[in-house]
């Protein structure tokens, strides 16, 4: 069956308007990258809390993604030059490799991400050893995942993080609190470690899911911190540095984006959007994964 002439128009501008914005999302980098350095620095003392958060994020690697050649730059407290640390060689694949974030929330490897950034093979998290002198790899046993509408993700590796990131209070917060974002976004347009750090305030906060009872709680945390691709799966932080939220993604308001700005304009209209599961949720659920394993870990990818 031929389709409707009126069904054409509407998937040909859908295919035009998804394009246009890809590419204007694209042109907009600079102008995030901008907003992201100013947003820290509207922030008295909160470039050193996410400096140190970042320090403490694990890089996410989807299905054994090759990595040959791609390089995490350390910058040293007290040493300007950057340090350099290549990831061994994982074989395989060809082209760019898809980075995101995972935050370690036990000090026994359980670490949250985004749901999106997972592909369909065993994801793997890098972590930097102790010393922050080179960064070690483990494969990651998914334990749990969220539907879409949560995007979030549990996973379990061979890590063992030394400073597992303290989780917060999201029903604590309020419109205009002021929030941290860290993430991978600086090291996957070629920065730096911390590039992609930023801060915003909080525009709303919402409690949703266990419809059945047993089933996900989680909160949604709708703010105004500028995160691009690489932060996803990264952590959003309150004012003491504690965890309240995974970051999903962020847009920018239509006007924004078809808008045209002379370089170095200010962005307006940006919103993102981050989740964290609720906390006595999240302890059961790892309590039980534990209790299921015996204490034997295994890294297959066991959805």
């Amino acid at each position: 069956m031929r389709p409707s002439p009126l069904a054409v128009v509407v998937a040909c501008v859908a295919w035009v308007t998804g394009a246009c914005a890809r590419h204007q999302a694209d042109a907009l980098r600079p102008q995030l990258m901008a907003r992201k350095a100013s947003s820290v620095a509207e922030w008295a003392g909160g470039e050193a809390v996410l400096r140190e958060a970042t320090a403490r994020v694990g890089v996410l690697l989807p299905d054994g993604a090759d990595a040959v050649g791609f390089a995490v730059q350390v910058l040293r407290e007290g040493e300007p030059p950057v340090e350099t640390f290549e990831f061994a060689n994982l074989g395989g694949g060809r082209g760019r490799t898809k980075i995101s974030a995972a935050v370690p929330v036990t000090e026994d490897g359980y670490f949250l991400t985004a749901r999106h950034c997972l592909g369909d093979g065993v994801p793997a998290v890098f972590l930097r050893a102790p010393g922050g002198r080179r960064l070690e790899k483990s494969p990651a046993r998914v334990v749990w995942i969220s539907g879409e509408e949560a995007d979030l993700a549990l996973l379990h590796t061979g890590h063992r993080p030394a400073e597992p990131f303290a989780i917060g209070t999201p029903a604590a917060l309020a419109a205009g609190d002021r929030l941290g974002a860290s993430g991978w976004s600086g090291l996957g347009g070629g920065g730096g470690l911390f590039d992609g750090i930023a801060a915003g305030r909080v525009r709303s906060v919402t409690r949703e899911g266990g419809g059945d009872g047993d089933g996900p709680v989680w909160w949604r945390v709708v703010h105004d911190a500028p995160i691009q691709p690489g932060d996803s799966g990264g952590p959003l932080l309150d004012r003491e540095g504690r965890l309240v939220g995974i970051h999903s993604g962020g847009r920018v308001g239509a006007l924004a984006i078809y808008e045209r700005k002379p370089e170095g304009a200010p962005l307006r209209g940006f919103e993102a959007m981050s989740h964290l599961p609720e906390p006595g949720w999240l302890a059961r659920v790892i309590a039980d994964d534990r209790s299921r394993a015996g204490g034997r870990y295994s890294v297959s990818n066991s959805r």
